[in-house]
């Protein structure tokens, strides 16, 4: 299976503003600050401690975003969180996941593996890209 790879320049973003996904008010703001693509936070930005309500305030925020900013997830490597951090990041409104601390080719096609089975659970219309 081909790896659905991207360096963020095939969807032609200029700017990229990181917001960890700590803060819900920050979230929806954050779309109004002028950057072409927002890449949400969910691994070093974020405490252990703060995981969890971060992952439910990305949730809310993609169900609810009306904007034609680009949204990536900034996902944890570790397996069981990257499963928790995919429950709340595969959405319509997501346009890839980028996966930090990759040390090895089976990283990738593990997230790509999970990646499409919420994809195909969510009836997404387009794959979500990898970065």
């Amino acid at each position: 299976m081909p790896f659905r790879l991207s360096a963020m320049t095939r969807t032609s973003a200029r700017s990229h503003l990181y917001v960890p996904a700590t803060d819900l008010a920050r979230l929806e703001k954050s779309v109004s600050r002028g950057a072409d693509s927002l890449i949400v936070d969910l691994e070093d930005g974020v405490s252990f401690a703060d995981k969890s309500q971060a992952r439910e305030n990305l949730g809310k925020f993609l169900k609810t975003l009306d904007s034609p900013i680009q949204i990536w997830v900034r996902v944890n490597s570790e397996h069981i969180e990257l499963i928790q951090d995919l429950e709340a990041a595969v959405n319509e409104n997501c346009v890839g996941i980028v996966l930090s601390k990759v040390e090895t080719l089976s990283d990738i096609s593990h997230l790509q593996k999970l990646l499409s089975q919420h994809e195909v659970q969510r009836g997404l219309a387009r794959p979500l890209e990898i970065s």
